[in-house]
């Protein structure tokens, strides 16, 4: 997401991650110090690590994460304050009280400074009422900086021009952008092309290979995705006369006479008022020379194909179908045939629009290093999510799917991997179940709420229809529903709907009290299966 909202849930270098949960361990260490009030009810502060389970209150002590440290100084008008205790306990935080979550989790944003020494006192009496822990937090509001002259506008990447060139996609293909975007998960894909794919070069930045694809389509691929084709070979060009489409068991398959190696794009088109669903195939290096195009009475799904030149060097094929349903779509060269497959959608059962489908889940991060975001308690969100989809499974299951996980127990397959096993298991679904987190430096409590996201036009409804239900059932606050998200498995993941469930905010007190409670947990894989349970009626009842 380009918000300042953005989920870390995908990018973070492990490095950071550890570090980030070392400075936590910091934070619990210094502020177990704390003393109790009166002397005679002093009691050892708590003392604990990050838990890798189910995170349980201290029976006492009070710790406080945010501040990091109890001596601070800061430029700002306001502190924001995040800290823990027994669950329970009542705590006041600058004379004003704040709600104790039931993992003991508390927190108050925007408590003003003024110029100069500031003291902020936290104070929790602990369940028994009379136990009391304090802590004084030491805050000194600098003059701020001067102001600096406004900056300029950052400078393009410098592109260095190149004597044009062929290039071949290295063995894990090639992804190709509309710029070089220094934003999370990469800025607009135009593509993601199979390895041996063919493309002219006349142009480098330190990270990207500046391709042209036709007089009035330039796009960025990877260096390290390129190579230099080997002496000889001779850039590809499309020029036929006919194409087909006829029916299978999987669906409707367009045929396309092109050479191996030429460069396309495909993409879904939203459907109009009144009008059905479209794919649009463009053919980069080809001209239209189309004068017979054939349709064979066993395709079902597709109405009508039609090809178009809407710009030299670019061929358009548009792909019709009957109804606004497009289900998915896959694309393969066979020799010197490229074919695009649409994907023909699941029965419904007549009793439930589960029965037998085949669901795919994935419980994002994984592993030693692959955290995700860590909320007060300490609990990675790695754990969360492999809880609600645990929590998931058995709720389609009862309902009659079949449930794909994608990644088991502590298992940290690479992006590419998880798709790859999406692909292959052939799932009539796919959903990614992530917790989401914000930067707590502009406040604790500011953001928080379920989210659900998509890439491809064909998994909206079923994005719109889960965060419905997320919002009906779980009570959390909407943050919203996110479309052209870059997700690589959602974005890899065409022949079915695809999408990613955010349960609410790890980074916000009360959701992440929420996500650690099983029966919320069960709560949102209702939500979930109900979703998918209106998405399949709507798309596929007659």
């Amino acid at each position: 997401m380009h918000s300042p909202f953005a989920s870390r849930h995908c990018r973070l270098e492990p490095a950071v991650r550890i570090a980030r949960r070392v400075a936590l361990a910091a934070a619990l260490v210094w502020a177990s110090g704390s003393q109790a009030q009166p002397a005679a009810a002093q009691a050892p502060a708590a003392q604990f690590a990050p838990p890798t389970g189910l995170a349980t209150a201290p029976a006492n002590g009070l710790l406080i994460h945010q501040p990091r440290e109890p001596s601070t100084t800061t430029a700002n008008a306001v502190v924001h304050v995040l800290g823990r205790t027994a669950a329970g306990a009542t705590v006041r935080v600058g004379g004003e009280a704040v709600t104790v979550q039931r993992t003991g989790v508390f927190a108050r944003d925007g408590i003003a400074l003024q110029p100069g020494a500031n003291t902020v006192l936290v104070e929790a009496l602990m369940p028994d009422g009379k136990t009391r822990f304090t802590q004084t937090l030491e805050v000194e509001r600098l003059s701020p900086p001067p102001a600096a002259p406004e900056a300029a506008a950052s400078a393009p990447a410098a592109i260095e021009p190149l004597p044009a060139a062929l290039y071949a996609a290295g063995p894990e293909g090639a992804a190709l952008t509309h710029g070089v975007h220094e934003v999370r998960l990469g800025g607009p894909f135009l593509a993601e092309l199979p390895a041996g794919t063919l493309l002219m070069v006349n142009g480098r930045t330190a990270t990207h290979y500046r391709v042209a694809l036709a007089p009035d389509t330039t796009v960025w691929a990877p260096r390290e995705s390129l190579a230099p084709a080997p002496a000889g070979t001779v850039q590809p060009w499309a020029s036929f006369t006919s194409l087909s489409v006829e029916g299978g068991t999987g669906g409707d398959t367009v045929s396309i006479p092109v050479p191996a190696g030429l460069p396309y794009a495909i993409r879904a088109v939203t459907p109009q008022a009144n009008g059905g669903a479209q794919l649009e195939l463009d053919l980069f290096g080809a001209h239209l020379a189309t004068t017979w195009i054939t349709h064979r009475a066993t395709a079902r799904l597709v109405r009508e194909v039609s090809v178009e030149q809407p710009a030299d060097g670019r061929l358009r094929v548009r792909i019709a179908l009957h109804g606004r349903l497009l289900w998915g779509w896959r694309v393969e060269h066979n020799g010197s045939t490229l074919q695009v497959t649409v994907q023909a959608p699941p029965a419904l059962h007549a009793r439930s629009p589960l029965r037998g489908l085949l669901i795919a889940l994935e419980p994002g991060h994984g592993g030693p290093t692959n955290l995700g975001a860590v909320g007060a308690t300490g609990v990675p969100e790695k754990d969360v999510n492999r809880w609600t989809v645990e929590a998931l499974k058995a709720e389609l299951e009862s309902a009659g799917a079949r449930v794909q996980i994608v990644r088991e127990g502590d298992e940290n397959p690479n992006l590419a991997e998880r798709a790859a096993r999406v692909a292959a298991s052939d799932a009539q679904l796919f959903i990614s179940v992530h917790a989401n987190s914000v930067d707590t430096s502009r406040g604790v409590l500011r953001v928080q709420g379920a989210s659900a996201y998509y890439r491809h036009a064909h998994s909206r409804d079923l994005a719109a229809a889960i965060q419905r239900r997320m919002l009906e059932q779980t009570g959390l606050a909407d943050f919203g529903l996110v479309g052209a998200f870059n997700y690589l498995p959602i974005r890899r993941i065409t022949h079915t709907p695809a999408v990613l469930v955010e349960q609410a905010f790890m980074s916000h007190p009360a959701d992440e009290a929420q996500m650690l409670d099983a029966s919320f947990r069960a709560r949102t894989a209702k939500a979930v299966r109900l979703g998918v349970e209106d998405f399949l009626r709507a798309a596929l009842a007659p």
